[in-house]
């Protein structure tokens, strides 16, 4: 059969049959020379047609949205995520389980921290939409600068804690000698008879922050200061003593106890009381301690220096003092 697009119009006609004519009679040339270029347009049609569909489809996916579509798709959360089982890797059977790293051990003794405890005469700042600055001190000397190591410097988002979130307190490093009791938030520095303060645990959590006093008031930011609290492992050659009277009630089981209150820093050392054990007596409420049986001066925390003689306004690096201090009481 001869191809349409090789057609003359010189050729010879044959007559089909009736039944293709429908009673039409035989094709003469001018109407075969009229279905040749109605023909070849329907081929060139379709093969354009069938061209563009072959480009379209090289670059078209069958993952692509519609672009039509309007609505925001949903959030990838870690629940609904499914990935297909191709994108999930196969591991190997038999993997050698992880061995720790040795690591030498240590001579540092760590007390049972004390859990979060707040100062009963601390007010209450809800958590704000407010950006604020967190610190953590190792209460030890940086080897370089012989300031007070730095552990963390963090900016803390206190909208993350009305969601629940909290910080986690870094690791402490251990000083050889000196016992660790925990971690010690300021809730307030600007109080006349001493900086309020409270154990923290082991988070700044929304429980905590809401304590600490804002820099300017509420609703605003806070300069949030957290510090390692230490005391010597025993008595130690030059100690700084330190007597907690439990005046009628009893502290670890006895009416008083002896303890080394200087830390890593010596003469600059803070002595926060709050991480020392809370006295207990039947049918009274802890206060406080005071610098005296029955009344004299409250105080929530010793400095190093405290712990040497003076002479008139001088220190006596030479000599050290023992400071005994009592439990407060309030009947119940």
């Amino acid at each position: 059969m001869k191809n349409d697009m090789e057609y003359s119009a010189v050729q010879e006609y044959t007559t089909l049959p009736d039944e293709y004519l429908q009673g039409g009679g035989a094709v003469l040339p001018e109407e075969k020379n009229g279905n040749v270029v109605w023909k070849k347009m329907m081929y060139m049609t379709a093969a354009l047609a069938v061209m563009a569909y072959t480009a379209v489809g090289a670059f078209a996916s069958p993952d692509t949205p519609d672009s039509t579509q309007t609505d925001n798709p949903p959030l990838l959360t870690e629940e609904s995520y499914n990935p297909p089982k191709s994108e999930i890797p196969e591991l190997p059977e038999n993997l050698p389980e992880e061995q720790p790293t040795e690591q030498e051990p240590s001579e540092e003794t760590v007390e049972e921290p004390v859990k979060n405890t707040v100062p009963e005469a601390v007010m209450y700042y809800p958590a704000e939409d407010v950006t604020s600055y967190l610190t953590v001190y190792n209460d030890s000397f940086d080897s370089a600068s012989r300031d007070n190591k730095v552990l963390m410097n963090d900016f803390v988002f206190e909208s993350l804690f009305l969601q629940g979130y909290s910080y986690d307190m870094p690791p402490h490093e251990p000083v050889d000698g000196y016992v660790f009791m925990g971690w010690t938030v300021y809730y307030d520095k600007e109080v006349s008879s001493g900086p309020l303060l409270g154990m923290l645990g082991d988070s700044l959590n929304p429980y905590n922050i809401c304590y600490i006093k804002p820099d300017f008031g509420s609703g605003s930011s806070r300069s949030i200061e957290i510090h390692a609290a230490w005391r010597h492992d025993g008595i130690g050659d030059y100690p700084y003593l330190l007597v907690l009277d439990a005046n009628g009630g009893t502290i670890e089981k006895k009416s008083s106890m002896t303890y080394d209150a200087k830390g890593p820093m010596g003469s600059a050392t803070n002595v926060y009381l709050c991480a020392y054990p809370t006295p207990e007596r039947e049918g009274y409420t802890f206060t406080g301690w005071y610098t005296e049986a029955d009344g004299g001066d409250g105080t929530t925390r010793l400095l190093g220096m405290d712990f040497y003689e003076k002479n008139g306004n001088e220190y006596d690096w030479s000599h050290t003092k023992t400071i005994t201090l009592y439990a407060g009481w309030e009947k119940e």
